[in-house]
């Protein structure tokens, strides 16, 4: 099953898939390259018998079939089968991805959208059989088309592995791609987001390769999304260079990182404490293998190179002693010794310094539910309506999201505007329908129940009514034209709170 000396340091360790409900962040350089991460996982899943989606940005259907039989893996077989599908996001991605671009080759403008017009390639009559027919996407003005193939491919993918308990893995092999051919960064984040929620919802994983070369960290954009897609991740794998320059024995080095994700895990009992313990390793790359070790050896061996000290860079290290770490690790008392001191570097009060990533301490705290350090944040001035730059992410709509019925009531008891939306134009009901939706599965992939949202969709929906806006949120389109109940099935307990009036459907 792939790698054999990678699979004991990977979450769910006991088996060769990860667990169901994850979205697994894989970041790399230009000078080392993480493709190889996907290949393991390729592998995996096929080798299970379980279900592969692979959208290729960067990588070719011909890479990855010729890599996966030096792993023991025939994708076309696999294909023929169902478990692999591969969506061609590269042959047409001019066309699709950059409607910015007057430069780039358009087709003609009668052209259907994205998931009309996809089709499946197929061979003619008298030539030879191709090894795999890749999906390819026709011409798309937004990116949503993008998610709506894959969203079609994934739903069928994943109901037809019901009844065989069939896992789905989903992965974008370079997100980078996207930003280079014009896509903005809130749209890459958006797909993201929107697909770790579709995955979540099938019970299957989300695997993710953006490129965090540190020279890249001056663009504003990059930089962006690298945070911002490790901050939806539950686990990461950064992939580097040694710090000491290069090895015979050694190629690089493996970060295994715990996302904003696993903590959340962790405080609701789904994980034990250290299961998945985040280490550095080092990795040499072979033919058909890679071999990852302990630092400072080889396969078993010392090497002889020294391996480097210095496992943090200095932005992670700040960030480790921030009030916004504190408030992520739950520390009250850290907080309020932060607070007690005043201003930060920069003449800023901690309670309203933003993070690279344009965070606040408020927001870290409210996603993890801690009350008592929302308050000391609110109290020292911090900004109740604060939006993150990037998704528009303001602490009340993070509150809800996690269903942290006490934290919101205390936001909006400090003036938080239950009418704020985010990027994708979504009010509270729209967050809290999407969240009620998506399973947060433990290890054994069981569900939660959404009825334990109602009491806050109670709650919502009588503050709601008493500032007079409940019909006009509850009407409310997101930039999907959705309205809350959408995002729910008609079954669900939740579905009649934020129905409309019949008289305004």
């Amino acid at each position: 099953m792939g790698y054999a000396s990678l699979e004991p340091h990977l979450p769910s360790s006991h088996t060769p898939l990860l667990p169901p409900g994850i979205f697994l962040s894989i970041t790399d350089t230009q000078a080392s390259d993480g493709n190889f991460l996907l290949h393991h996982f390729i592998s995996n899943y096929i080798k299970a018998d379980h279900n592969v989606v692979l959208v290729g940005l960067a990588g070719i259907l011909v890479h990855y079939a010729m890599v996966g039989r030096k792993l023991g893996v025939n994708l076309a077989t696999a294909r023929s089968k169902g478990n692999f599908h591969f969506v061609d996001g590269m042959t047409q991605l001019t066309d699709y991805a950059a409607p910015n671009k007057d430069y780039l080759a358009k087709p003609a403008d009668n052209k259907q959208t994205a998931l009309a017009a996809s089709t499946v390639a197929k061979p003619a009559a008298s030539a030879p059989t191709a090894p795999i027919a890749p999906l390819v996407l026709s011409y798309s003005p937004r990116l949503s088309d993008l998610y709506k193939v894959l969203e079609e491919l994934i739903k069928t993918t994943a109901s037809k592995g019901i009844g065989q308990q069939k896992q789905i893995c989903v992965i974008l092999d370079d997100l980078s791609v996207l930003l280079n051919c014009g896509w903005p960064c809130r749209d890459v984040l958006a797909l993201v987001r929107y697909l770790k929620l579709l995955v979540g919802r099938v019970n299957g994983s989300l695997i993710t390769l953006v490129h965090a070369d540190g020279v890249m960290a001056e663009d504003v954009s990059q930089d962006g999304l690298v945070k911002g897609v490790f901050y939806e991740a539950d686990y990461a794998i950064d992939v580097r260079g040694l710090d000491s320059g290069g090895s015979r024995d050694v190629h690089g080095q493996l970060s295994l990182l715990h996302g904003p994700g696993y903590l959340l895990r962790l405080r609701a009992g789904l994980v034990k404490e250290n299961e998945w313990p985040a280490l550095t390793l080092h990795y040499k790359t072979l033919d058909n293998n890679v071999e990852v070790f302990a630092k400072g050896y080889s396969a078993g061996h010392v090497c002889n190179h020294a391996p480097s000290s210095v496992s943090e860079s200095l932005d992670e290290i700040e960030f480790s002693r921030s009030i916004h770490a504190a408030c992520i690790a739950n520390n009250v008392e850290r907080v309020r010794s932060i607070l007690s001191k005043g201003s930060s570097r920069g003449g800023v009060s901690p309670s309203t310094a933003l993070d690279s990533a344009g965070y606040t301490a408020l927001h870290y705290a409210s996603r993890a539910g801690n009350k008592e350090i929302c308050t000391l944040l609110l109290n020292a001035g911090a900004d109740v309506d604060a939006k993150t730059p990037e998704l528009g992410a303001t602490a009340l709509l993070r509150a809800v999201q996690q269903n942290h019925l006490d934290v919101t009531r205390l936001l909006v008891s400090y003036g938080a505007d239950l009418a704020d939306c985010n990027a994708d134009q979504e009010n509270v009901f729209h967050v809290l329908a999407c969240a009620a939706s998506k399973p947060r599965s433990d290890r054994k992939g069981e569900p939660q129940d959404p009825s334990e949202f109602l009491d806050l969709a109670r709650w919502l929906r009588t503050k709601a009514a008493a500032q007079g806006k409940l019909d006009s949120l509850l009407r409310a389109r997101d930039s999907r034209s959705q309205r809350p109940m959408d995002h729910l099935e008609e079954q669900s307990s939740i579905h009649p709170l934020l129905a409309p009036a019949p008289t305004d459907l």
